[in-house]
């Protein structure tokens, strides 16, 4: 449960501060999409996939996301090198992306 002494963490992302509390996570669709912008502002294209499917063990519909980059890669069956999803990571959890989009973000942002 949340409480007064919960501690956040705060990153600044150009003008837009990005607060995660611990406990409470809301609009983080929002704050995907700021550090999903800000990565690919960076020179990294990165691309999050949604996916819905229905659990009968909790009896809801459940979102999964991938998070993904373009890889050049080599096909020997057709002797030619095309784009292909390199997945970084794969879960149903928002708050993992989010952390994996920020530890994306610390790590592109040292190369300008």
């Amino acid at each position: 449960m949340y409480t007064r002494h919960t501690p956040a963490v705060s990153y600044n992302i150009g003008r837009t501060n990005i607060v995660l509390t611990r406990g409470i996570f809301m609009n983080l669709n929002g704050k995907m999409k700021k550090l999903q912008t800000a990565i690919v502002k960076s020179g990294l294209v990165i691309k999050v996939h949604t996916n819905q499917f229905y659990s009968a063990d909790q009896k809801r519909m459940i979102n999964s996301y991938r998070i993904c980059i373009p890889v050049l890669h080599y096909y020997k069956k057709d002797e030619e090198w095309r784009d292909a999803d390199y997945e970084i990571l794969k879960t149903c959890s928002m708050p993992e992306v989010i952390i994996c989009l920020l530890d994306i973000y610390k790590a592109v942002r040292t190369w300008s």
